[in-house]
């Protein structure tokens, strides 16, 4: 088990768009309900929930793990068929793979 509940997921606000740590813009997003709400200008950073995987505004000077987990666009170009990356939320896989019985896989 872990010791935290949250976790950074390397994402940001910069006026009113979402962006990943490298500057791209976000395609998939996974808020929570009521989220993201930004009432203070601290709170710019995502967190994602241990558990429910759900993304929360926070503040950015918070001590909190940080997940790192991103696959170059064209990934899939690069391994062999039938790789599976990761599972796939709301059938939505990015880096050329196909969304298949809940697994992100490359064609």
């Amino acid at each position: 088990m872990f010791d935290y509940q949250r976790f950074w997921l390397n994402a940001n606000i910069t006026q009113s768009n979402y962006v990943w740590h490298d500057g791209q813009k976000m395609i998939y997003q996974n808020w929570a309900v009521q989220q993201p709400l930004i009432n203070n200008p601290n709170k710019t950073c995502v967190q994602i929930k241990y558990g429910s995987g759900k993304w929360y505004i926070g503040d950015c000077a918070q001590s909190l793990p940080r997940i790192i987990c991103m696959f170059s666009r064209n990934y899939c170009a690069n391994v062999t068929s039938g790789t599976n990356i990761g599972s796939c939320n709301g059938n939505v896989c990015l880096s050329g793979a196909k969304c298949i019985n809940g697994n992100c896989i490359c064609p």
